[in-house]
């Protein structure tokens, strides 16, 4: 069997799994991020029909202001878009200056709280998120 064969078996494979709500492999994600037209459609209404059956309509945010004050985390939750490998740092902190410039940048400050924390989101014992519907 050609490997572009094999591939397509994997899709439909994949499709069909995820329409069932089952736990896709590595193989089959892949398959799915590669599909186009047709099955990119059903990828997709499978995607937002299984989003709505654990979330509804609900529309989660977050009313606070993050001041992170190190690009250094123990953490590694791989979604964050500030924390950076020490490695790659030149200066891994931020100045009084650049925090002060942060916070005056949010004239609103009524409206949101203000986290600062050494260690990153998690670290704060501070927490506030809001739910809209």
């Amino acid at each position: 069997m050609a490997a572009g064969m094999g591939f397509a078996q994997t899709r439909r494979r994949a499709l069909s799994r995820a329409e069932q709500g089952k736990a896709l492999s590595l193989d089959e994600v892949e398959a799915l991020l590669l599909a186009r037209d047709a099955d990119l459609e059903r990828a997709m209404t499978s995607a937002r029909h299984l989003r709505d059956l654990g979330w509804g309509n609900t529309v989660t945010y977050s009313r606070k202001v993050f001041i992170p004050l190190t690009m250094l985390c123990r953490d590694h939750c791989h979604y964050c878009t500030f924390a950076k490998p020490p490695a790659k740092l030149e200066h891994p902190y931020l100045s009084l200056e650049q925090v002060i410039a942060i916070a005056e940048a949010r004239p609103r400050a009524a409206d949101a709280r203000r986290l600062c924390s050494p260690s990153g989101p998690s670290g704060g014992a501070i927490s506030g998120g809001a739910r809209a519907g």
